[in-house]
């Protein structure tokens, strides 16, 4: 369900019953040990700041929040989904789209980090997933973001090396394209039980589009041509199906897995009376039966 921004109940799911302006507190960017001592003296007995935060210093999160649950909503996917789904990533047992993959190896962490809701769920660096073929700029970008400060040296200089690469990330991340998530044991606690995919001024954000997609859930199944047919004059694959019925199909597998939700959107589109609680059993028998002959007709015909 996506709750609007300023609806009390979507505010109580995001608290948890800490404040909002406490809460924004301890997920901004903590320069060092003095900060976060300020912040412990002057209101809050939660000590596990991140330097480079959760949240963007000027963000607020609650349109994070909401902006974030609009593209889950736009892909039909949940918060659940992806986090479960990123747990087995982790595991090393989910298969994820061609196009991305799932890096483990020189992975490195300063310790454990806290929810910032006081949950008890501490978690750290456990690889990225990155998209393929990244150029030399970009693997090092992606390898850098897990590696913040191990630079030989903890000099002033290496100190500030280190602040202006991470700029410049920053600002790649707002003009460029999404080429890597960062992926920690807290992630899939903060996705399922606080809708949090982290600010979208900070580093180590894992964009929800991108995770989807890598991920394979809801629409983004769809958004490359599923039916193929090899065309042996020209040698290459091509799509079978028009973008049209492309879309029936997905119409057909959301119809298949939430039923009701199918019957929700259609009482909207077809501007039912708010005492229809239900299509016509005729409707329904004949989506599932349409439904069917493309499962095992095109499907057995034509996936490759």
């Amino acid at each position: 369900m996506l709750y609007k921004i300023n609806d009390p109940n979507f505010i109580k799911l995001v608290e948890k019953e800490i404040p909002l302006d406490r809460l924004e507190q301890r997920l901004r960017p903590k320069l060092g040990l003095e900060d976060s001592d300020a912040e412990y003296k002057a209101h809050d007995n939660y000590r596990d700041f991140s330097g480079e935060g959760f949240l963007g210093k000027d963000e607020s999160l609650l349109e994070v929040i909401h902006s974030d649950w609009q593209i889950l909503s736009k892909y039909k996917t949940t918060h659940a989904e992806i986090a479960n789904a990123l747990e087995k990533v982790v595991a090393g047992d989910y298969a994820l789209h061609p196009d991305y993959e799932f890096r483990d190896d020189g992975m490195a962490s300063l310790g454990t980090q806290g929810c910032p809701w006081y949950c008890g769920v501490n978690g750290q660096n456990t690889g990225v997933i990155t998209k393929k073929n990244l150029t030399d700029d970009e693997e090092q970008e992606a390898i850098f973001i897990q590696l913040p400060l191990l630079l030989g040296k903890n000099s002033k200089e290496d100190y500030k090396e280190i602040i202006k690469i991470k700029q410049d990330i920053k600002k790649r991340l707002k003009s460029g394209p999404t080429i890597y998530a960062p992926i920690t044991d807290l992630l899939p606690h903060l996705i399922r039980d606080h809708y949090f995919f982290e600010g979208k001024d900070v580093p180590y954000r894992a964009d929800p589009e991108f995770l989807i997609k890598a991920l394979n859930l809801g629409l983004s199944r769809f958004e490359t041509p599923i039916f193929t047919i090899y065309d042996e004059a020209t040698q290459t694959t091509q799509s079978q199906l028009t973008s049209d019925e492309t879309e029936e199909i997905v119409l057909e597998e959301l119809i298949l897995e939430n039923p009701s939700e199918f019957l929700e959107d259609t009482k909207k589109e077809k501007k039912l009376s708010k005492d229809s609680n239900e299509l016509t059993e005729a409707e329904m028998n004949a989506a599932r039966t349409w439904g069917a002959k493309i499962k095992f007709g095109f499907k057995k015909l034509f996936r490759k």
